[in-house]
């Protein structure tokens, strides 16, 4: 898929708003056509899913959010988008050895690697 034809819309939760804009600037970047949702909060981030959930086709999740798993957000974003793509952003690599909930996941992405970013997107290597 050429980066050149991603229409997406994609949905990056992070509390962490230096990791939120390096990613969305990352993405816009890279896929200019990209329509992209930022929220710092799993509650922004639900209310923002419910609002948007026909047309977000990727969901980059921070694990550690405040008082919730990017895991639990995952689950809830799957009942309602069952085609959804999502991955896991994570500093902790030991999560790699957990099983935590890695069914509602297509990736698992370590912090802060763009080529895996890009990859989960685009569908190709990078």
């Amino acid at each position: 898929m050429s980066k050149s034809n991603l229409s997406n819309v994609i949905l990056i939760v992070d509390d962490d708003q230096n990791i939120l804009c390096c990613t969305r600037d990352m993405i816009t970047d890279r896929f200019p056509t990209m329509k992209v949702l930022c929220c710092e909060t799993p509650l922004e981030a639900i209310k923002t899913f419910i609002k948007h959930k026909s047309t977000i086709t990727h969901a980059i999740l921070d694990f550690e959010l405040p008082n919730y798993k990017g895991t639990s957000l995952a689950e809830v974003f799957k009942i309602d988008n069952p085609n959804i793509k999502i991955a896991l952003f994570t500093g902790h690599d030991d999560f790699l050895q957990t099983e935590e909930s890695v069914n509602s996941l297509n990736r698992v992405i370590l912090k802060p690697t763009m080529g895996d970013l890009i990859d989960f997107i685009s569908g190709e290597k990078f």
